[in-house]
């Protein structure tokens, strides 16, 4: 591919040149994640302008989700800071796989970069993240769960953490098991509806010697 262009001041590529450029594209992106082969200094990429770029100088669009009026602005902004995008038929994968760098790259370090200005947000920028409170989300759970159980249900969760606070147990487990063994050979068929699937509680007390003897 560094063959098929000199410097990345090449004129307009023809249409069978771009085609090439994007075939040799695809097939070392393939052959790097195929083979671990390492990637040179500059690999130059076919970019939506007809022309080659070395792919540090190019970018890929993986924010596809924002806004028409956004996109163009964005679209503004990668070609006024002397960037190119790089050509549509460059998948993500093969883009990222050759050090295209992503549009997302940029919005962070254009956020990184107000942020260290003082300025505030952008108005495409938003914040993320848990607003509730862990504690009252845990809570909130609870209480559905408990709106939901049975009064028996309730019963056996209690006795069995009321035997683990009486053997000063401090941490006790329940797994919800799924398997299901066959009701052959047991010693009573009644034992077939104990076969599964069960829940297992477990705390971590340890059986005192006197109890060991029972």
């Amino acid at each position: 591919m560094a063959d098929a262009a000199a410097t990345e001041n090449r004129p307009q590529l023809r249409t069978a040149e771009t085609e090439t450029a994007i075939r040799l594209a695809i097939a070392l992106s393939e052959r790097i994640r195929g083979h671990g082969e390492r990637i040179g200094d500059t690999i130059l990429v076919p970019t939506s302008q007809g022309t080659l770029r070395p792919s540090q100088r190019c970018v890929f669009n993986n924010m596809r989700w924002l806004s028409d009026e956004e996109q163009q602005k964005r679209s503004r902004a990668v070609t006024s800071s002397g960037l190119d995008w790089v050509h549509q038929s460059i998948s993500n994968e093969v883009a990222q796989t050759l050090q295209v760098q992503g549009l997302s790259t940029q919005v962070a370090a254009e956020a990184l970069a107000t942020a260290d200005e003082g300025e505030k947000d952008p108005e495409w920028f938003e914040a993320a993240g848990q607003q509730e409170a862990l504690t009252a989300r845990l809570r909130s759970l609870i209480r559905d769960m408990l709106d939901q159980a049975s009064a028996q249900d309730l019963g056996l969760f209690k006795a069995l953490l009321q035997n683990a606070d009486d053997a000063t147990a401090t941490e006790i487990n329940f797994v919800w098991d799924w398997r299901s063994f066959g009701g052959q050979s047991l010693m009573s068929p009644e034992m077939a509806r104990w076969q599964g699937p069960c829940l297992w509680a477990h705390n971590n007390a340890k059986f005192s010697p006197q109890e060991q003897c029972l």
